[in-house]
């Protein structure tokens, strides 16, 4: 994934965050605000994109510069370099809307590249193998998925 393309820590954490981003959003197209805010709000402390998401809503939709900024700032010091990219933009006072589209854009195309690999080889770090030796972990992975690895 290229760099500064930071993603949820963990799976739990990105799949939850998708379903409050996706609650918060219909709230907001809704009409109900303050109840779609309160859902971005946690999808935003789980995953930085949705905190750029939340930022672009507060700039766009209900004219919060401030507000945009500290999310922005949050998500930049998290090491999630779109952000750092669209706050120098709206504070020069120029429009982020496309260079947040394109972010999402690359954001999301990382996350299907990721599942497409996984679908291809299994998951890239076994979780219950953390810690082991590599080719213990290759053996051990091999094994729990009836696969004999063989020497070539």
């Amino acid at each position: 994934m290229a760099a500064g393309f930071k993603l949820a820590e963990s799976l739990n954490d990105w799949e939850e965050a998708q379903q409050s981003y996706a609650a918060g959003k219909e709230y907001v197209e809704c009409g109900r605000t303050t109840s779609g805010l309160l859902h971005l709000e946690d999808a935003a402390a789980l995953d930085p994109w949705c905190e750029v998401q939340l930022a672009l809503l507060y700039q766009y939709q209900l004219h919060d510069t401030e507000s945009c900024r500290n999310h922005l700032r949050h998500a930049a010091e998290q090491g999630y370099r779109p952000a750092e990219e669209i706050l120098r933009r709206i504070e020069a006072g120029q429009s982020a809307y496309i260079l947040g589209n394109l972010s999402s854009l690359v954001y999301h195309a990382g996350r299907v590249f990721a599942d497409e690999v996984e679908d291809e080889v299994g998951p890239l770090i076994p979780a219950p193998y953390d810690g082991i030796d590599s080719k213990i972990r290759r053996e051990q992975w091999a094994k729990d998925h009836g696969v004999n690895p063989t020497m070539g």
